[in-house]
């Protein structure tokens, strides 16, 4: 906040653009210039987005957290982060691609879920919540019918937040996490009443489902 009153935005945009100064420097430059971009400033709004290629995981991370948080910002700059070799920036890009939604996202989304490991839980949060943002229901559903574990999982949960029936389409899934994520979605939180009658018909036939967790 003191950066913000004390330097101009060509200032701030140097600073955190010089790689020779510390990384501390250079973060409090992004998070300052996020506050200009709010105020509809051209140049902080370009400079963050050039950041998004910086070579330090720890600055492209903010980048991309700091430009996502921004008002009617692009998606195609945050989209390559999606893969970025950081996890942790593969994150802060889900979440800022989650505020910015679209459709152009959502193979990478679904190609990446398939690369999750089951004790991600950050990475996994946020491709539901950018699966959520970009993905029509429908599309989610038919991941119904994949054989990964994780690709499914995310698209459960996207569908959860979306507070979609087509959730019901994995009910009967082999992975008894799976299923138990569907009937989560379904009964709790905000809970999908259409769906029920699909929730209830499964007490029926849950004995005789794999009892396969993963």
């Amino acid at each position: 906040f003191a950066l913000v009153d004390k330097a101009n935005t060509l200032d701030l945009a140097a600073l955190a653009q010089d790689r020779t100064k510390s990384q501390f420097a250079r973060l409090h430059a992004i998070w300052a210039l996020g506050q200009l971009g709010r105020k509809a400033d051209s140049l902080a709004r370009d400079t963050l987005a050039l950041l998004l290629k910086d070579s330090d995981a720890v600055l492209r991370g903010q980048a991309a957290k700091t430009f996502g948080e921004l008002r009617a910002v692009r998606t195609e700059p945050l989209i390559p982060l999606l893969k970025d070799k950081d996890l942790h920036v593969r994150t802060l890009a889900a979440l800022a691609v989650a505020r910015h939604p679209s459709g152009k996202a959502v193979e990478s989304l679904l190609e990446l879920a398939d690369q999750l490991k089951a004790d991600q839980h950050y990475l996994r949060h946020g491709y539901s919540m950018a699966l959520a943002a970009c993905a029509e229901a429908e599309e989610l559903a038919k991941q119904a019918g994949s054989g990964n574990v994780l690709r499914k999982l995310c698209c459960v949960l996207a569908l959860r937040k979306q507070g979609s029936k087509e959730v019901e389409a994995f009910l009967a899934d082999k992975s008894h996490w799976v299923r138990t994520e569907a009937a989560r979605a379904i009964h709790d939180g905000r809970s999908v009443p259409d769906a029920l009658p699909a929730l209830a018909a499964t007490l029926l036939s849950a004995a005789s489902l794999p009892e396969a967790f993963y």
